[in-house]
């Protein structure tokens, strides 16, 4: 099934990228006898106890593989650590030791002192047969499903030095493709982010993590919040090339305990990261169709059903160069020129004000005398844009509205006809 989706989205020019849990494994087939050492789950590097016999879930057959793939199977020789011990049904942080045991990788994020133990059977990436297991993998899954991309899930917990030769290698696999590599590292210091770029031996993009916590810290101050400190102190502000930007994801909906944004924010939040030319921007799910949860954590499509609208935007208007117009605190504005190919650009406004607010930006003189309108349609106005190419946009109270010519090339296309209801689909 996997197999067939991804042909089908090769042949409707869709790039798929793989979600790689590359840091540990659960749900073992079996239990092993291993030496281990329990450790302080507040400082991995502290030891609590003596070196003692634990039966951890290490044994990994694949039986159902039957050898198609690879002939691999794991044992306790394979795996640094786990949070289980099954003869005492104690749950701790244990790191195994014992003969040629090189603890925990030294490569990690130095939270809790050390953070290469994440969650259930930590993988050893010490252990030659794990490194040429995986890389054999990553060859494998690339060719077999022709991704586009990967992305490395808690890349902050795999040691970097073998995250760099796998994806060295599996780069030099397939010359023919430039993948396009993600590192997800939950958290929001952008300094360890762009000094984890810098050591990375390949182009990879990191979640915005600052940008993402901006949204949700401006959400709570509603109108006292300053918009104009919205891209302040983050990855996309510094390196706008590696920075991945959203604005909700799995980690961040109702029933996950990080940081939530407020709803009245998700639009200017999207806008942000769709149409303007810094970063790579992801669309969540959830904000699209809506969380099919229970009871609270049961939520409709976000943006009142006009996100689509603005990724649409985005693919149709958000070229050339940018210019923003962030001068009052409460409203801020930015134009995209256009390009030779793409000429219309658009105008985009963003007000957190408790009344409707304008904006005065100049969209370039060859606008002159053209009407330009909303998008969205949450702004009825026909904007003239006068002999200097100015015009005065308006945006309604904490919202934000996109502006195009009303005649542009596919204007038609707005509002999108677009089925939001996946949740009955069979």
């Amino acid at each position: 099934m996997l197999v067939k989706l991804c042909k089908t989205a090769t042949k409707h020019d869709i790039g798929i990228y793989f979600d790689a849990v590359l840091s540990h494994k659960m749900a073992g087939d079996a239990v092993e006898q291993c030496t281990a050492v329990e450790v302080n789950g507040e400082n991995r590097l502290e030891e609590v106890s003596e070196a003692k016999t634990i039966e951890a879930w290490f044994r990994f057959d694949f039986e159902g593989r039957m050898g198609k793939y690879s002939d691999m199977k794991y044992t306790s020789q394979h795996f640094s650590g786990t949070d289980w011990d099954q003869t005492t049904e104690k749950k701790a942080i244990y790191r195994i030791t014992g003969k040629d045991r090189q603890g925990w990788a030294k490569d990690v994020d130095d939270y809790y002192g050390n953070y290469d133990y994440l969650m259930c059977s930590n993988v050893d990436y010490s252990n030659r047969e794990v490194q040429e297991d995986v890389i054999s993998w990553g060859k494998w899954i690339v060719k077999e499903l022709n991704l586009s991309g990967i992305r490395l899930d808690a890349a902050r917990h795999v040691s970097h030095g073998f995250l760099n030769k796998f994806v060295t290698a599996v780069n030099q696999s397939c010359p023919d493709k430039d993948l396009f590599w993600i590192g997800e590292c939950r958290h929001a210091d952008v300094g360890k982010h762009i000094k984890w770029i810098e050591n990375s031996a390949f182009n990879v993009r990191i979640h915005d993590e600052a940008l993402f916590n901006n949204f949700a810290t401006l959400s709570l101050q509603h109108e006292e919040a300053d918009l104009r400190t919205i891209l302040d102190n983050t990855l996309v502000e510094s390196r706008p090339d590696n920075a991945v930007t959203f604005v909700h994801s799995h980690d961040s909906q109702d029933i996950s305990p990080y940081t939530k944004v407020e709803e009245w924010i998700l639009s200017l939040a999207y806008c942000l990261i769709l149409l303007r030319k810094d970063g790579h921007p992801t669309v969540f799910l959830g904000d699209l169709h809506g969380v099919n949860g229970v009871g609270e954590n049961k939520r409709p499509s976000s943006c009142d059903k006009r996100l689509v609208d603005m990724m649409m935007a985005r693919k149709l208007c958000a070229y050339g160069a940018q210019e923003d117009y962030w001068a009052e605190k409460n409203v801020i504005g930015f134009v995209r020129r256009g390009t030779w190919d793409r000429p219309f650009g658009l105008a985009c406004v963003m007000c957190n004000d408790v009344t409707r607010r304008d904006v005065r930006m100049n969209v370039g003189g060859m606008h002159r005398g053209e009407i330009w309108t909303d998008l969205l349609g949450w702004c009825d106005d026909e904007i003239v844009i006068d002999n200097d190419g100015f015009g005065t946009f308006p945006c309604q109270s904490k919202n934000v509205s996109i502006w195009v010519r009303d005649s542009a090339t596919d204007r038609d296309e707005f509002p999108v006809d677009y089925d939001y209801d996946v949740f009955s689909f069979r």
